[in-house]
């Protein structure tokens, strides 16, 4: 999930990780 959240949104996966502590990672993947 590392992989994709990078792909598409390097900035907002780092900012959901924090919240979230990697749940957030699959929503950026779902959010452009």
């Amino acid at each position: 999930m590392n992989l994709f959240a990078s792909r598409r949104t390097t900035r907002v996966a780092r900012k959901w990780r924090i919240d979230d502590g990697g749940a957030g990672e699959q929503l950026t993947v779902d959010r452009p």
